[in-house]
């Protein structure tokens, strides 16, 4: 009977014990699940890396610009059946061409039914000198047409959305959309190093910060951009231009933009608008003469490019 009583006991004991632990777990679970859901809101898709899935591993390929980016931390976890690879990059003041790189993660493809790639930033990027930044392409030819872009010199190249493979091929149409792989894109992006040192000219314009929106709004168009296009540069650069009281702004002559980043069109564009804004924060007395710029005027089919670059 004691024996019994003991082993009751003992059973008891297990159960309370094996609920304990059930519960722990659960627990452990639950809170680590939301702890994810509110770290995820940190990263972004990593666009561009591609993932092969063995049985017991999986590869990832990507490009990067390793002078300016870095992989600071990357690792693995599975959630809800997703395998989710993480990257933390920090970025810094540098640019070279990007390079291709692929990483390894040794994981069982039993512990998973899909795989993620995120990324994050771990620093903002600070913006340099001797680098064009954001520049990007818009199409508009006059009824549906295939349209290849490249530039003449692909190593000067740092980053491109969608991804610049031996040039663009693409099909665009009268309202701008751009087919590129079965994908529709507004514009073509890319960032490069310039191939020429841009300086403070004798002409040019000294901006107040509380001047620069109607300066640009009113520049823009007279160089020939759209109000829609002019909007898309103003909502860029306005931020990075207002870390100074006072600008000097200059845009660069056709014949520097084709020097700094020779761009190779075919067929080639009836009108061909390239904005280069080069700028620099400076002292409200600094006085230049003011820059003539030349009004544009389009006709037929048409390619546009703006893009900027800090004077150092």
């Amino acid at each position: 009977m004691e024996k019994q009583k003991l082993d009751k006991k003992v059973i008891i004991a297990c159960i309370v014990l094996t609920i304990i632990v059930v519960a722990i777990v659960i627990s452990y679970l639950v809170i680590n699940n939301e702890k994810e859901i509110v770290e995820l809101k940190d990263y972004q898709d990593f666009v561009g890396a591609t993932t092969k899935v063995y049985d017991d591993k999986v590869i990832v390929s990507y490009q990067m610009n390793s002078c300016g980016e870095t992989v600071e931390h990357k690792y693995t976890e599975i959630y809800n059946k997703e395998l989710r690879i993480y990257y933390d990059i920090s970025t810094h003041c540098g640019v070279c061409a990007p390079e291709d790189y692929e990483d390894e993660f040794k994981v069982n493809k039993k512990e998973y039914d899909s795989v993620k790639v995120y990324y994050k930033l771990e620093d903002n990027p600070t913006y340099c000198g001797d680098v064009a930044y954001k520049p990007i392409i818009y199409l508009y030819p006059e009824e549906d047409m295939n349209i290849n872009v490249s530039f003449k010199d692909p190593s000067k190249l740092t980053t491109s959305y969608p991804r610049y493979i031996n040039g663009w091929t693409v099909l665009a149409r009268p309202d701008g959309t751009i087919t590129y792989n079965n994908k529709d894109y507004y514009a073509l992006y890319y960032e490069a190093n310039n191939s020429i040192k841009f300086k403070e000219e004798e002409d040019g314009f000294v901006v107040a910060k509380s001047d620069l929106i109607p300066f640009l709004e009113e520049k823009l168009s007279i160089l020939g951009l759209t109000e829609r296009e002019a909007n898309e540069f103003i909502v860029y650069w306005l931020p990075i231009l207002e870390e100074n009281e006072y600008n000097y702004i200059r845009f660069a002559e056709d014949k520097e933009i084709e020097e700094n980043i020779p761009l190779e069109i075919n067929p080639t564009p009836e009108t061909l608008i390239r904005v280069l804004m080069t700028y620099k924060g400076v002292d409200k007395n600094t006085q230049v003469k003011e820059q003539v710029l030349k009004s544009r005027v389009r006709t037929g089919y048409t390619v546009v490019e703006w893009g900027g670059t800090k004077i150092d």
